[in-house]
């Protein structure tokens, strides 16, 4: 599917630049803005964006056409997940942030930055009709920027339950991805209750989870031919982390014991093989100055998450391009930052 964020990518680069459409008369903007489709949330939102009301046509037309863009990708994309399993679930979730919703939010800043659409620039005081521009353009691309921060927010807080990553609020996103070093107040606050359709999906907001408790150590009995912990793990932090990550991926539960339902076994399996190629093990064993083997990875977490997965592992030492191809099908393994 294509990313659905056509119009947002449109303003900033392609046909729809405000600051490329020439002089367009105010008639014009209100014939354009009464040809947009509007769009219905089917769900209830958490935010919206509170902004300036647009003071001309031009404006009009390009909030409207942001607004009504923005519920539109939010429909789609919930009713996406909502048809999803639930390894589909986590992937679109971490999907539309880190693939289509962070880029947007940096190509949105270089646009700021080469164009100066500040938000101080909205109130440039000057009658001239170049500052008449860069006030209109200024309020529109921070009106998108808010739009883009907006589904960031929403989908990061309706399905924090399936995210790869900690969440941001807006203040991070604005410091991080525009560096405004001083937040005033909140553009995103509380959505007003929306009357939904009797055929609108409903989106239940998950409890948070238990997080999974830290043990950068052994805690199971030794067992003849597993390496310990401290021998085999590189970066302790790094692995922990990783842990969350198998957790909050259901695959194995707050005691660390794998749970084996249908399918897992295969990705339990190639979770080891990437594992191996980020570097999160020593590849010395140095008390016995030996190399540490794919063997020796596989009975550490085997024993480590009372898992056996002998059989799956060999099948992917000897299926490499179908490994590979695996891989790429589960977002959070490719994902998983090196050692």
């Amino acid at each position: 599917m294509s990313n659905g964020l056509e119009v947002f990518n449109k303003i900033l680069f392609l046909n729809l630049r405000p600051w490329m459409q020439g002089q367009v008369s105010e008639q014009k903007y209100l014939e354009l803005l009464q040809e947009v489709q509007k769009e219905h949330y089917q769900f209830q939102p958490l935010f919206k964006v509170t902004f300036p009301k647009p003071v001309n046509n031009k404006r009009k037309y390009y909030a409207f056409l942001m607004e009504n863009a923005a519920i539109s990708y939010f429909n789609s994309i919930h009713s996406l997940i909502s048809r999803a399993n639930d390894n589909g679930k986590k992937y679109w979730v971490n999907d539309t942030i880190n693939k289509k919703l962070k880029p947007k939010l940096k190509e949105a800043q270089q646009v700021i930055k080469e164009n100066g659409y500040t938000r101080e620039a909205i109130n440039t005081t000057s009658n001239t009709t170049n500052y008449e521009d860069l006030r209109d353009n200024s309020y529109i691309i921070q009106l998108l920027k808010f739009h883009l921060i907006h589904i960031y927010l929403e989908f990061q807080n309706i399905y924090a339950h399936l995210l790869s990553e900690d969440q941001l609020t807006e203040e991070e996103i604005r410091q991080y991805y525009f560096s405004e070093a001083v937040i005033d107040k909140p553009v995103l606050t509380k959505a007003d209750e929306v009357k939904l359709p009797a055929t609108s999906v409903q989106i239940k907001v998950e409890p948070e989870e238990k997080s999974l408790p830290v043990y950068k150590l052994d805690f199971r009995p030794e067992e003849k031919g597993v390496l310990p912990f401290d021998v085999m793990i590189k970066n302790p932090d790094r692995f922990a982390s990783f842990e969350e990550e198998l957790y909050s991926h259901d695959l194995i539960d707050n005691n660390r014991n794998f749970k084996n339902i249908h399918g897992q076994l295969q990705e339990l399996a190639a979770v080891y093989y990437v594992l191996i190629r980020k570097g999160y093990f020593n590849k010395m064993n140095l008390q016995k100055r030996k190399e540490i083997t794919p063997l020796d990875v596989r009975k550490f977490l085997d024993h480590r998450y009372a898992a056996s997965t002998i059989k799956q592992f060999n099948i992917w030492k000897n299926d490499p391009d179908g490994l590979a191809a695996f891989i790429e099908k589960y977002y959070w393994l490719a994902a998983l930052p090196t050692c």
